[in-house]
Order: C-alpha cells, then structure tokens, then sequence
C-alpha cells in the first residue's frame, strides 16, 4: 500500500511516497499530485526514498504524471536511494524523463520533539 505525505516549502512540493506504487496506488497518486499542482509550485519533487516496489503500472502513472503537469514552468524530479526502485528506473532510462536525484535512504519518521 502507498503512503503520501506532502512538503511545501519555497514554492516547491515535494511529495514524500513510502510503501508500493502499483496499480492500486493510482488514484492515491494522482489525487496527491492534483493537489500539489493545485499551488503553483515552481517544482514538484517525488521522493521515492521509503518506496519498496514499482511496476509497470507505477512507471506508467509516472510518464503520465509528468504529461499531466499543466504549468509549463513547473518542473518535475524525482528522488531515490540506491536499491530496487533506482535500478528499474535506471533499466526504463526514466532519467531521460527526469531530473533524478540519488540520496541516502530515509524513514520519513519526524525528529522527537522536546517537551
């Protein structure tokens, strides 16, 4: 199951994905992503860090995310670790598509606050 948790910080969006992006993340995905271009970011960025599979339908909703963006001056990238996600990115030449980030893993788990 897909989980999506959305940053907006400097009139970028990034969206924080965690989990499977498959066919049954397709309409969790596309609503979160709405939403981000409903801001008028200058950029949508796609963590990909805590995302554990992506198939052919995860892929397609990607082309087609990037085909949807409707500002021509919003831009979109993509985030990852090393691991299973950027190495089916890497076989599909997704960063011919894609600005395509390579970062240490994360756990999207928020630092303790003090109290």
């Amino acid at each position: 199951m897909l989980q999506i948790t959305e940053h907006v910080q400097d009139n970028n969006v990034s969206l924080m994905l965690s989990g499977r992006l498959d066919i049954q993340a397709r309409t969790l995905f596309q609503t979160a992503l709405k939403q981000a271009q409903s801001t008028n970011p200058k950029e949508i960025i796609l963590d990909f860090r805590a995302v554990q599979f992506i198939d052919s339908s995860g892929l397609a909703l990607l082309i087609l995310a990037k085909k949807t963006v409707l500002d021509p001056h919003c831009q979109m990238s993509l985030v990852v670790s090393s691991g299973y996600v950027r190495k089916i990115l890497d076989l599909t030449n997704m960063g011919e598509r894609f600005s395509i980030t390579l970062l240490e893993p994360t756990n999207h788990t928020p630092p303790p606050t003090s109290q």
